[in-house]
């Protein structure tokens, strides 16, 4: 998928039905980081996948794992929520075909629950809360 067709595909905030997602795209997505935050862990403004891992972490009250699951083992990083569930980061889903394939089997897995693609960052998370759903935003 290139840009372009992501820009058609995609839905906005305003298409958005779940709870969970809408406070996951308002409070962790679309919020940005103080300059102070960026200097003191040392983000370049341009690395949206340790951002998102900040934000994440500091929302959900997540940990990294160092040894992820097999079904994640491919993805940039994998944090743990309090609850046992995992959220998986995957930078660059649609960087090329091989990556692209990746991307379409992880979010087809019976375990991942819900998939949000943003184009230059895919989420997965493994949930047994929610229901099996993929996301395309803006």
């Amino acid at each position: 998928m290139n840009r372009l067709q992501y820009y058609i595909l995609a839905d906005t905030q305003y298409n958005i039905q779940s709870p969970f997602l809408y406070d996951l795209y308002t409070n962790v997505v679309k919020a940005r980081l103080g300059r102070d935050i960026l200097k003191r862990e040392q983000f370049s403004r341009h690395d949206l996948s340790a951002q998102m891992l900040y934000k994440l972490s500091d929302h959900y009250h997540a940990t990294i794992v160092t040894s992820p699951p097999a079904l994640l083992k491919n993805t940039h990083c994998v944090l743990t929520m309090p609850d046992g569930s995992f959220i998986a980061i995957v930078n660059r889903p649609h960087r090329s075909k091989a990556s692209e394939q990746l991307w379409n089997s992880l979010f087809k897995e019976h375990e991942i629950t819900l998939s949000v693609d943003f184009f230059d960052i895919g989420l997965l998370f493994t949930s047994v809360k929610l229901s099996k759903q993929h996301f395309v935003l803006r």
